[in-house]
């Protein structure tokens, strides 16, 4: 962490992403610094924590999501050409696909989609040129169309950017500049690691108890968030689910932590109930686009459509797991597999952070031309996808999907109760574009094919695949025999400690109360003028 303070010029930038009261107290600290912030972008209650007089521009993030931006006037020096557009055609195709978390029901057409990428470009163009930001900050990887045109913007232009990762496993943020490139720094330390010493530094307590806890079940090392996601959804109907509690409960032996699983998921349902037949609790701000109306013609839907909407993700999915299910099998592990876990769609972690290998029935075709005879590929759903009261999941399966799927050569469905542990431990390889699996994989010492740009890329034991070359070629390290150095992977992680920080940039997702709030604001706000110091010149002042 850095110590040092930094006198700040007067240079101003533009902050987007404040989605959390605990961003507007980590801008309002700078501006008491000298920091000054033209353009702000995030939550009402975040904004409404900030004084007017200290920036130009207050934009609501649901209202900048939906393309609520541009004034009529705006429109007489329009700049948009066919060369502005071939200049940010990788962009354009980017946001083509991070409009599927604005489709509700597959009604978003294309040239409705290419409207609203218009629009943000227009816009970011035209405030670019009337504030000439000096550096810009995001609070993660750019995933909307208006925050991903401006971080393209950005890049051609050679504004400064910044950007943190969370690595909710690791309980640490990563500060980068380009999503494609996360770890770059990283990467610098951790060879350099590799030269200098034949033993790699010893590890924090946290992260060392980290690497222990992984060579134990999975069930000890899940996902708080996702154990959660599980305890708060049932998908049996009332009948059966209480039928099997009770038999559960009369097997098990740790009934405090049962009993409290349960009464989770009682209280859940019961709170389901009551808010939709006996509240008027309004629909939680949306960027959800309504079929036939311009997506900037509402503030999202209404409490009446977000119900209408819930009942068909409800039975969409429903039917989309009815399908998976159709396709499953048991595992085989007498075979050679390719372990392929695919991830939660439509997320950040695939589009845009998975490249073109978002399109995953694209990677899992590609991996299945260059497999030698008699292997497979062993391909399991992400828990979260399907589960009926996780909304958005269901944007990112279209109605065949799993049809696709079984069809591809040497595929193998397995159901997603199937350990994750013992897929990794049982398989060859494990392929993916950026998952957590991944990751897991690489710490229980297990080589891994990454597809996109994965934090963890670069890593002892992850090949990085661009084309079928790559595959192929790894395909055939992993046919000889290939061994993961288990003190260059500490080496990696020992390079994550020395550039990452303890936060968290979003507290729903870290309830980990032994960094409050407070420290939060400390630790972020030094990461961030020390890149104001790197990026705009700014002078250490002692």
């Amino acid at each position: 962490m850095v110590n040092k303070r930094y006198e700040v010029s007067t240079d101003s930038g533009f902050f987007l992403g404040a989605d959390d009261e605990v961003w507007a107290f980590v801008i309002k600290k700078l501006i008491a610094d000298n920091v000054v912030f033209t353009y702000v972008a995030g939550t009402q209650k975040a904004l409404d924590q900030l004084e007017s007089e200290d920036i130009l521009v207050k934009q609501e993030i649901v209202d900048l999501y939906r393309g609520r931006t541009l004034e009529n006037d705006s429109l007489s020096n329009f700049r948009v050409d066919s060369e502005i557009l071939s200049t940010y055609l990788e962009a354009e195709q980017v946001c083509m696909e991070i409009c599927d978390r604005m489709d509700q029901s597959y009604s978003f057409s294309r040239h409705e989609r290419e409207r609203l990428y218009i629009n943000a470009l227009e816009y970011w163009l035209l405030l670019i040129e009337e504030h000439a930001p000096k550096f810009i900050i995001m609070t993660q990887t750019p995933h909307s169309v208006y925050e991903y045109v401006l971080y393209a913007i950005a890049k051609a232009q050679g504004v400064p950017l910044q950007m943190y990762l969370p690595i909710t496993i690791l309980k640490r943020i990563l500060p980068y500049t380009d999503y494609k490139n996360i770890g770059a720094k990283v990467l610098d330390t951790y060879q350099e690691s590799i030269e200098i010493s034949d033993m790699p530094d010893k590890l924090p307590e946290d992260l060392q108890a980290y690497l222990d806890s992984h060579s134990k079940s999975y069930s000890d090392v899940i996902p708080q968030y996702l154990t959660e996601r599980l305890r708060g959804n049932r998908t049996l109907p009332l009948k059966e689910y209480c039928y099997n509690s009770l038999v559960k409960l009369a097997k098990v032996r740790k009934y405090p932590d049962y009993i409290r699983t349960l009464g989770y998921r009682t209280y859940y349902g019961f709170r389901q109930i009551w808010d939709k037949y006996f509240t008027n609790r309004p629909a939680p701000r949306n960027y959800l686009k309504l079929p036939n109306e311009p997506i900037e013609a509402t503030s999202g839907l209404n409490r009446q459509q977000w119900r209408k909407y819930k009942k068909y993700a409800h039975s969409y999915k429903i039917f989309l797991k009815n399908n998976y299910v159709g396709h499953c099998k048991t595992l085989d592990i007498s075979k050679q597999f390719v372990y392929v876990p695919l991830p939660f769609q439509p997320e950040k972690t695939s589009t845009p952070e998975g490249g073109r290998y978002s399109n995953q029935i694209m990677m899992i075709r590609l991996l299945s031309s260059c497999l030698p005879s008699g292997w497979e590929i062993v391909v399991k759903e992400n828990p979260s996808q399907l589960l009926p009261e996780l909304l958005h999941g269901e944007r990112g399966r279209y109605a065949y999907y799993y049809d696709d799927l079984a069809r591809i050569p040497h595929v193998r469905i397995v159901p997603v109760a199937t350990d994750q542990f013992t897929l990794i431990d049982n398989s060859v390889a494990v392929a993916t574009i950026t998952g957590t699996t991944g990751w897991e994989a690489v710490v229980r010492f297990k080589p891994v094919l990454c597809f996109g740009y994965a934090w963890y890329q670069g890593c002892e034991g992850v090949f990085s695949i661009a084309n079928k070359t790559d595959c192929r070629d790894t395909i055939d390290q992993l046919e000889q025999g290939v061994q993961v150095d288990k003190n260059n992977v500490h080496r990696f992680l020992s390079a994550i400690d020395r550039h990452s920080f303890p936060g968290f940039s979003n507290i729903r997702r870290y309830p980990d109360r032994t960094i409050g709030a407070d420290n939060n604001i400390a630790n972020f706000t030094p990461i961030i003028k020390q890149f104001l110091a790197e990026s705009v010149g700014v002078k250490d002042a002692e």
